[in-house]
């Protein structure tokens, strides 16, 4: 039995050269406090050294460049102007790095705080799956206290569902992810494409990506140690609770609800006729729920 340890060396050696790409629109403080927790986890693996940090600043008006040039000048920035939105920032970042020496590409939201150990059991995780697999992370959701946001999700293309992981602490393959904390090896782009931009520009844009790869026969790989924190309070929609909410959820940009494009994505990737089922069923439900809801807090305030 062999029961020989790899050197230091070797570990490092595991470990791929990683494009880290962070789309920014405004929301400079959610940077700083991304940055502070990015830097503070990677400082402490292995990783470090092996990681390079892309911000695509898509159109910001609060001094996140002037900022980011000041505090974090080895951070690369590159510049929108404010179309691109997710898909066309990460595809930005995407067709800037191809032809430089990375081997993976690492996703991150600037509203998201990473653990502390992310970084080394980032590094556990693609010495235990492999460094040719998907692998996402969990996602914690703080607002508006902490729950899980994503602990590994099936879609199911049969019935156009999502179904989420039993046990969100053991990992599972699944053939979806966010766009928190996953790291994809880069020449699954060649396999699979770009992020569709034109469909899919902020909402579903990473779905419909992971559904592309699994099409062509590569793992998205759980992994829970792999820890992200996100506020979701900036993050699409926090809840159905008030009138505010449910206008956000369909008006905002980045809101939790639009039936257009989730028919898109659901006829894309699943039943036609479950699809429109779907889409009708959950707005239904959406709205029906908020408004019991509003009522709720409505008489609770009123009766006091």
């Amino acid at each position: 039995m062999n029961t020989h340890l790899p050197h230091m060396e070797d570990l490092l050696n595991m470990i791929p050269n990683i494009a880290t790409i962070v789309p920014v629109h405004n929301e400079l403080e959610s940077t700083k406090r991304f940055l502070s927790s990015y830097y503070a986890s990677l400082d402490r693996s292995s990783a470090k050294g092996h990681c390079s940090l892309f911000i695509v600043d898509d159109g910001s008006t609060d001094g996140t460049f002037e900022w980011m040039s000041e505090f974090y000048p080895e951070v690369k920035v590159l510049h929108g102007d404010g179309s691109l939105w997710w898909s066309g920032s990460v595809n930005k970042a995407l067709r800037h790095i191809t032809d430089k020496p990375f081997t993976h590409f690492l996703l991150f939201n600037n509203d998201n705080i990473v653990d502390s150990d992310f970084f080394t059991n980032l590094a556990k995780a693609i010495d235990e799956i492999g460094n040719n697999k998907i692998i996402s992370s969990k996602v914690i959701n703080i607002h508006p206290e902490e729950h899980i946001g994503n602990g590994g999700v099936i879609f199911d293309r049969k019935k156009v569902k999502y179904i989420n992981n039993i046990d969100s602490d053991k990992r599972a393959i699944v053939n979806t992810a966010g766009g928190m904390g996953v790291i994809i090896p880069l020449d699954i782009i060649h396999k699979v494409g770009l992020f569709n931009a034109l469909s899919f520009p902020q909402k579903s844009g990473d779905t419909d990506f992971y559904l592309r790869a699994e099409k062509a026969g590569i793992q998205v790989n759980y992994y829970p140690s792999m820890k992200v924190y996100n506020d979701n309070s900036i993050t699409g929609f926090s809840g159905n609770s008030t009138f505010r909410g449910l206008i956000q959820a369909y008006s905002f940009p980045k809101g939790y609800m639009n039936p257009g494009v989730d028919l898109k994505l659901y006829l894309a990737h699943g039943n036609h006729y479950w699809a429109i089922y779907r889409v009708v069923k959950n707005n239904i439900v959406f709205i029906v729920v908020g408004l019991v809801r509003i009522i709720k807090v409505f008489l609770k305030n009123l009766f006091k």
